[in-house]
């Protein structure tokens, strides 16, 4: 016999799935072998910014140099021309990890004696301080004059021209410019754990100093950056230490992979075994250390569950509330209609009195009827649509005032939109049970109905407020339940507010109340 079935599609078994994560952790280490150049290069960019924030520093205190010697003015701004911002103009690393590596540099340049300016003695008084500072830091220093001449230096070279250098020629243009050159030493190579190892890549930076927008200064550094393996080596013991972490974290996270997933689904499959025998067993949420998916899928069951069980619990309790309350009407009707059968001669008065009892419990079932249909309906809204316009304010205050004219004294929000988004239908709702509730109990007073901006779904919230005789202490925290009212004899059936809660709490928002003699207020935030 043929099967028109589907072919089943091979799945990855569940101990492949959790052997390829064990295997894809240990490949760690061989992604971070990869990656060395990729460590080199943020080795040269620390270096680099390190020697920025040196820079900086030293061009302050040769501005402040040459403000002593009174070559720039002491409220001189040091803004670059260039920069983005008024206040604030930071220097960003910009070394090109693809940029080629320049040769190292040739024979030192010939020195000349410096003429007595004010900018060379302004640089002669950072020179013994950039000589101590260069123990410290390992920086060369050299401060250039606007001409790129030499005038102040952690080492040599004092009175040189560094103006052909292609990082100095950046900065005399008044660009900040970094280059790297090769390092070549004729030492032997230093042990890894010596400070004076270092990369094959020697950093030199220029900055331009600027006073009212004029270029007074370059500062040059230069260092070269940390070696990879030197910097491995330092953390070498802290390296070993990792290395057997990730091993035995791999082989635990195996182990609590294969546990976190198949455990839960082996309770899953329980508890949805249960349930379809009509038993409510475990709960469908696992317990314990869970990925995040069969966590969200066991919640989604517990949550379809706990609706499917309220939705049955809510048909139980209506049908009760419907029995209680068209019971009496049906049974008067009913009574009613059995003793005029049995009266034939009942006289005309006494008939016509039956007839309109009888039309009353009528109404008074046709009335409790179409309210808990809406209360149901209410209670259980269907998906709001795309296509759904939603309300426009000013047609339905203009609706209210047609059709309650000065009892009802309307006041709009100027902040709030001219629509807002839930049906008219929801709104006309709320909105006429609140006001027939007001009206009916606040006199003849007229009621204020207020617009107001809102923290709820919608952004909107509504009072409604009279001044009738308010709400007693012993029914307050009854004035929202179902077939609750104080004036059954007079029509109510308790319904009104109960509606109210209802379509509001299903759509996010609250409702509640504040009342005492002469001023009751129920706001719903929509």
């Amino acid at each position: 016999m043929t099967s028109n079935a589907p072919p089943r599609r091979r799945r990855l078994a569940l101990h492949h799935l959790v052997l390829g994560v064990v295997g894809l952790t240990l490949l760690a280490p061989v992604v971070a072998l990869l990656s060395f150049r990729v460590y080199q290069t943020q080795l040269l960019n620390q270096t680099e910014a390190s020697l920025i924030a040196e820079s900086v520093w030293i061009a302050e205190a040769f501005r402040s140099a040459l403000q002593a010697e009174g070559v720039v003015a002491v409220d001189a701004s040091p803004r670059p021309p260039n920069a983005p911002e008024p206040d604030f103009y930071p220097v960003e690393p910009q070394l090109d990890p693809a940029a080629p590596v320049l040769p190292r540099l040739g024979e030192p340049r010939a020195v000349h004696p410096l003429p007595d300016t004010p900018v060379v003695r302004a640089g002669a008084r950072l020179n013994g301080t950039l000589g101590r500072a260069k123990r410290f830091t390992l920086s060369g220093v050299r401060v250039l004059d606007a001409e790129g001449l030499v005038v102040a230096t952690s080492g040599g070279e004092l009175g040189a021209s560094l103006a052909d250098m292609p990082e100095v020629r950046g900065a005399l243009a008044g660009t900040y410019t970094v280059v790297g050159r090769e390092r070549v030493s004729d030492e032997p190579a230093p042990p890894l754990s010596s400070i004076r190892r270092r990369g094959r890549i020697r950093l030199f930076t220029a900055l331009p100093v600027f006073a009212d927008g004029q270029l007074v200064g370059v500062v040059r550094m230069s260092r070269t950056g940390l070696d990879a393996v030197e910097a491995l080596w330092r953390f070498r013991d802290t390296l070993l230490v990792v290395a057997a972490t990730c091993v035995a974290l791999s082989l635990g996270v195996g182990f609590a992979l294969w546990r976190a997933v198949a455990g839960p689904v082996r309770a899953l499959r329980s508890a949805a075994a249960d349930l379809a025998r009509g038993k409510r067993g475990a709960p469908f949420v696992p317990r314990g250390f869970v990925p995040a998916e069969l966590a969200e899928l066991g919640q989604s069951l517990e949550d379809l569950t706990r609706q499917l069980t309220e939705r049955a619990d809510y048909v139980t309790q209506f049908a009760a509330d419907t029995n209680h309350e068209l019971k009496t009407p049906i049974a008067a009707l009913r009574g009613a209609a059995e003793l005029m059968a049995d009266t034939p001669d009942m006289v005309p008065e006494q008939r016509a009195r039956f007839l309109t009892h009888m039309l009353e419990d009528a109404h008074r079932i046709e009335r409790t009827v179409s309210r808990l249909l809406s209360l149901a309906r209410l209670e259980n809204p269907l998906p709001r649509g795309p296509d759904q316009p939603g309300t426009t304010l000013s047609a339905l205050i203009l609706s209210l005032r047609e059709r309650h004219g000065d009892r009802v004294q309307c006041a709009l929000d100027p902040r709030l939109p001219p629509r807002i988004g839930l049906e008219p239908e929801v709104f006309e709702t709320v909105l006429g049970n609140l006001l027939d509730n007001a009206l009916r109990h606040g006199g003849d007073a007229p009621v204020s109905l207020r617009f107001l901006v809102g923290t709820g779904p919608t952004g909107v919230t509504l009072e409604v407020e009279d001044t009738g005789p308010g709400i007693s202490e012993g029914n307050r925290a009854r004035v929202f339940q179902r077939f609750f009212t104080t004036e059954r004899a007079r029509g109510g059936t308790g319904l009104g507010l109960a509606i109210v809660a209802a379509v509001v709490r299903a759509r996010g928002g609250t409702v509640d109340f504040e009342s005492r003699p002469g001023r009751t207020v129920f706001r719903a935030r929509l």
